[in-house]
């Protein structure tokens, strides 16, 4: 019996055993290929959310919730020289909550991030902040779908004063923990425009506020 004859005997013989073989190598490959393209699909969807959370930053300097001087920049800057290829821009983050003057909606969590126009160089729709001067203010999406307001609406925002021991303790003393402000909207910063913007890696982004840094530390 040629050796071509002895194979097809074997092949039909045991063709039962064959395309049970065969089956499960198809499993496995297919297994395979969709674990791969899951993995792909995740590490793409994980890339997407940081770029909206962090956008072009690349470094954080923070103290721990502890504040330092708005000029740390520039002296970061001025340390760095021409070695820096990134903008520095400080920003002085604090909690809040926001609601509508007449009542109804309100945001009792509400991200309050102080910016000045340098933040601007991270994405261009926070030069609207500064167009509007002292009393504007920028929402995210998300804040404003919250409180259903658009521009030119007058919202009202309570903001956690800063303060280098917590007004809750009993080194705290007996003080006013929050400032309440009567601002304008400005604009609404989309997802795409920094809208996100969080150091915090959380799975829901949260409902944010921009103001003017100096508003905040007046206020303080």
């Amino acid at each position: 019996m040629s050796p071509l004859r002895l194979v097809a005997n074997s092949v039909l013989h045991y063709r039962r055993t064959h395309a049970a073989t065969g089956l499960g190598v198809a499993l496995a490959t297919a297994v395979l290929v969709g674990a791969l393209a899951v993995g792909d699909s995740v590490r793409a969807s994980l890339r997407a959310h940081a770029r909206a959370r962090l956008g072009g930053v690349v470094a954080v300097v923070e103290a721990g919730g502890r504040p330092f001087r708005a000029a740390l920049a520039e002296d970061l800057a001025a340390s760095l020289g021409t070695r820096l290829a990134r903008p520095i821009a400080p920003v002085l983050r604090l909690g809040g909550s926001a609601s509508l003057p007449e009542g109804g909606a309100q945001c009792p969590r509400v991200q309050v991030l102080g910016i000045d126009p340098r933040f601007a160089e991270f994405s261009p729709a926070f030069a609207a902040l500064a167009r509007a001067g002292p009393d504007g203010v920028l929402l995210n999406a998300r804040l404003a779908t919250m409180l259903g307001v658009g521009v030119g609406a007058t919202v009202v925002l309570r903001v956690e004063k800063p303060g280098l021991i917590p007004g809750d303790t009993p080194l705290g003393g007996e003080r006013d923990l929050s400032a309440a402000l009567r601002l304008t909207v400005a604009g609404i910063v989309a997802r795409e425009q920094l809208g996100e913007f969080n150091l915090r890696n959380e799975p829901v982004p949260p409902a944010t506020a921009f103001i003017h840094i100096d508003r905040v530390q007046e206020r303080a």
